[in-house]
């Protein structure tokens, strides 16, 4: 039994991220790094990718409030980027300026503007009157809001579609799976990439945990966010109990869109499965559309964005020590680099030593 329990902190590790494959041309490109700049208007584009999201994820629970909260998220989507946007042009408007006024500053007009008009109308009466929209009015708000974002992203050279939040994401253990992810033109792999990201996420959050909880890790070889992870297979099972125990832990660290988080999954479906546990054959990734790869990295992005609000500590690279008796394991967050199109005995860096030199033992 371990004396010392695990520690997370912070670490010297590049700050390129894993080594991999060079990224292909961007198809889909995340959006620019935010910048201190009043007249930057990419972090308030991403805060109406964001409203729309959470719009779509409410219409997706169907429930009346839910229904209701769609629409407004949908109307204060159109206005934050339509206010945004404006004010990028050259156009600012007052605060206290109405819908109808910020779209009156577009040149060229936006074709898209009696649309604006009629998600507006339903927003007004949710708000005002109490009124709870059907499903397929909700539907229909939701759509007419996309309509609208699509143009007024275009007038600032952006794709609605496909714009996202990966640029907010600062550790580079997640950022450069999300980055290839958004930069690959082929959809399998794409999607692969996003299931990357989401393990080293979810392993990341179950090694906090650990640490945290005073959790002892060490059947586990490598830290909980690595691609392959080695495990020492314990009499008792007490080894699977553990790690059930930091999933379900990280799930809730995840929250609160469990419904997105299951959507998420059910997605990813065996890309999730983690490399040891492979058999003779990588899982096969679904070919999904642009706008479904583009909406599950914007989820783990958000998600992980949202972790590091939190926690600003891990914005960097962290290091992971494991204690057994005398024996200490120092493995860095780059140690272990697998990608799933390279198999497990040709995967690059498995030879590696130890950042810190050879394991004692």
């Amino acid at each position: 039994m371990s004396e010392d329990h695990s520690v997370v902190r912070g670490g010297m590790a590049d700050d390129d991220g894993p080594a991999g494959p060079s990224p292909t041309p961007s198809a889909r490109p995340a959006a620019p790094e935010p910048s201190s700049s009043p007249f930057n208007v990419e972090p308030r584009l991403l805060l109406v990718r964001r409203l729309f999201t959470d719009s779509a994820v409410a219409l997706e629970c169907g429930d009346p409030p839910s229904l209701m909260q769609a629409v407004v998220l949908a109307d204060l989507a159109v206005e934050t980027a339509s206010k945004a946007v404006s004010e990028a042009l050259g156009r600012p408007v007052s605060r206290n300026a109405n819908l109808k006024e910020v779209l009156a500053r577009f040149e060229p007009p936006l074709a898209s503007a009696p649309t604006a008009g009629q998600v507006r109308s339903q927003r007004n009466a949710v708000v005002h009157e109490g009124i709870q929209p059907d499903r397929a009015t909700a539907e229909e708000t939701v759509a007419a809001a996309r309509e609208v974002l699509a143009e007024v992203f275009a007038r600032v050279e952006h794709d609605f579609a496909t714009f996202s939040a990966v640029g907010l994401v600062k550790n580079p253990l997640i950022r450069e799976p999300l980055d290839r992810a958004v930069a690959d033109t082929d959809a399998r792999e794409a999607i692969t990439f996003v299931a990357i990201a989401y393990r080293r996420l979810d392993g990341l959050i179950q090694e906090v945990l650990g640490a945290a909880s005073g959790t002892d890790l060490w059947p586990f070889w490598q830290p909980l966010w690595s691609d392959t992870v080695t495990t020492s297979d314990l009499a008792d099972g007490r080894h699977k109990e553990i790690r059930r125990t930091l999933r379900v832990g990280a799930a809730a660290v995840m929250g609160p869109d469990l419904l997105g988080l299951a959507r998420l999954r059910e997605m990813l479906g065996s890309l999730l499965t983690p490399p040891e546990k492979w058999s003779d054959t990588k899982p096969e990734a679904p070919e999904l559309p642009p706008d479904e790869i583009a909406w599950a990295a914007d989820f783990v992005a958000l998600v992980a964005y949202s972790f590091e609000r939190r926690n600003p500590g891990f914005r960097k690279p962290l290091v992971a020590t494991r204690r057994e008796h005398r024996m200490k394991r120092l493995v860095s967050a780059h140690f272990v680099k697998q990608y799933p199109e390279w198999p497990a005995d040709e995967q690059p860096g498995a030879d590696a030593e130890a950042p810190n030199g050879d394991v004692d033992g």
